[in-house]
């Protein structure tokens, strides 16, 4: 009790001694009282975790041997990193990567309506959200507002792509905000330091040029303004026992409290779309339920050349869309039961065991992330065949009841006749496709190259019972190489079975990032409609698959 008393006192008075030692030096330099201010705010509300860091900080340099120190920081840290893609990717490249990166991190505290980083300044560095929120100001009208980055979320990403990039906005604040903060220039020293940089070089012309997003952690498919999980008007969401909406990673619970009734004024202020109000107003609009009858047109028309309010009309409108997509799987429940979060798509005899521990890795970490909801909502929402297939015909109905189709790629995956059949009927009926190459030695896949399908298409790569099965489908080889064109358009993610807990979690983590619900308002016909013909009536894409469906299969 008195070491404790006698730490507490020597931590008190260093501050004092900073606090005023900062202030004289202010007077000095006839720093503005504004600027004053906000640094003893800074310091006051940020005092208690700045002495934690200091008292930890100094452990991790002064007590711990290197080894441990490596431990303890992958631990903090790797989960926070395995967030974005860019860095899921190159930790592949080589072993010691992830480690020594977790050893350049540091954390931050900062407080509320405290400025982290200025427009138009060069960007140093990159900040992952652990508690808190950040606000995003831009000079530019044409932007219109951005949503807050929330806990989970990269700002200043883009350091790590170029690091002479300066910063199109400026991030405030809006509470106390704990962030894990990775200087860019160390990024690219180990880059450099690891030998990495002729093919991160590469990676950067052929993917992070297609986009990098800050907020789900995508990789060249989308940049963070443009993400598809938090367009403009959408809400972050949240597996809900509530209800349904297909909005976000999956099914989620809106964040923002939603007004009901006549409290159309707190339903606007929620979602700052206050200055539409005298406009809505003037078009009869009373209640939050009168909005689904806007004329969005008229409304435009009115607006004119307001670029903020045409910003606002087009988050309305989105609003308004989540609103029916909400609206139409409320009443298709009992449908939904019956369908699949995510459908494991895998070479039984290469990935069995690793779809097994991946499933059960994915089950636990929706629970740990609030989501057990999901177990309600789908009987099976992992669906794994070789556990949960009762009757062989039944297997593409299922991949057309999936939201997303994770394929496992392995050595030879892409010869196995169900998983192409499986392929194949989730690009015909439009099921979201996540590929993810299993990382295991002495069974690496080789990504598809002109050869490979110059191969497929000569008819020398699939062996005769996998073409008489195919062909028993209804499936040509001209749809096979289509649906295999189209899953690699998206980068693969990464899953290591033989690396740590850690690592496989985060991995894990990155793939549950990307997991979208169906369009709810999609026709399950609709892929077949858009393909050259309908598959035959026998097919395995039929509702009752016949042939060889009932027969032994071939994975």
């Amino acid at each position: 009790a008195v070491t404790k008393a006698m730490t507490v006192m020597q931590d008190d008075l260093h501050f004092n001694v900073l606090r005023k030692s900062a202030m004289r030096f202010f007077r000095k330099h006839n720093v503005s009282i504004e600027t004053q201010i906000q640094v003893m705010y800074s310091l006051f509300e940020t005092r208690a975790a700045q002495v934690m860091q200091r008292h930890f900080q100094q452990l991790m340099d002064e007590n711990l041997p290197d080894e441990l120190r490596r431990t303890v920081s992958e631990e903090l840290w790797v989960p926070h990193l395995m967030s974005l893609g860019l860095i899921v990717h190159v930790k592949d490249w080589h072993s010691a990567f992830l480690g020594e990166l977790s050893l350049r991190v540091r954390e931050e505290v900062i407080a509320s309506k405290t400025i982290l980083c200025k427009e138009d300044t060069p960007s140093v560095a990159a900040y992952y959200i652990i508690e808190g929120r950040l606000a995003v100001v831009s000079s530019s009208s044409m932007r219109g507002p951005v949503p807050d980055f929330a806990p989970g979320m990269w700002v200043g990403e883009q350091s790590f792509v170029n690091p002479a990039r300066r910063r199109n906005h400026t991030i405030i604040a809006r509470t106390l905000t704990r962030l894990m903060m990775l200087p860019s220039n160390s990024f690219h020293e180990l880059i450099s330091q690891l030998g990495l940089q002729a093919r991160f070089n590469a990676f950067r012309e052929t993917q992070l040029e297609k986009g990098l997003c800050g907020r789900c952690g995508d990789v060249g498919d989308h940049f963070t303004h443009v993400c598809p999980q938090f367009t403009p008007g959408s809400t972050p969401w949240r597996f809900s026992k509530k209800g349904r909406c297909g909005t976000g990673t999956a099914i989620f619970e809106e964040e923002t409290p939603r007004a009901k009734g006549d409290h159309l004024q707190a339903y606007l202020h929620g979602h700052r779309l206050m200055s539409l109000m005298p406009l809505l107003e003037s078009q009869g609009v009373q209640t939050v339920e009168d909005l689904e009858h806007v004329n969005l047109q008229e409304l435009k028309l009115l607006v004119g050349h307001d670029e903020h309010r045409l910003v606002q009309v087009e988050l309305l409108q989105a609003l308004q869309e989540d609103k029916k997509k909400h609206d139409f799987i409320l009443m298709n429940d009992g449908e939904m039961k019956s369908e699949h979060l995510i459908f494991l798509s895998h070479f039984k005899l290469e990935a069995g065991t690793e779809a097994a521990l991946m499933r059960g890795e994915i089950e636990s970490l929706l629970r740990q992330n609030g989501d057990e909801a999901v177990f309600e909502w789908f009987n099976s929402p992992i669906f794994l065949d070789s556990e949960d297939l009762y009757n062989l015909e039944d297997l593409t109905r299922r991949v057309r009841k999936t939201h997303n189709l994770v394929l496992l790629l392995t050595k030879d995956v892409l010869t196995r006749p169900w998983c192409l059949v499986e392929l194949v009927c989730a690009v015909n009926y439009g099921v979201r496709i996540l590929p993810v190459q299993v990382m295991k030695r002495g069974d690496s896949f080789s990504f598809p190259d002109e050869d490979f399908y110059t191969k497929l298409l000569g008819g020398q790569l699939l062996d005769h019972s996998c073409m008489a099965l195919l062909t028993e489908h209804g499936i040509e080889l001209g749809d096979v190489e289509k649906a295999i064109k189209s899953v690699f358009k998206k980068i693969a993610l990464p899953y290591s079975p033989h690396r740590s807990e850690t690592i496989r979690r985060a991995e894990v983590q990155a793939l549950l990032k990307q997991v979208r619900p169906r369009n709810p308002h999609s026709d399950n016909n609709v892929g077949a409609r858009r393909s050259r013909r309908p598959l035959v009536a026998a097919s395995a894409c039929s509702p009752h698959g016949g042939g060889s469906g009932s027969g032994p299969r071939l994975r």
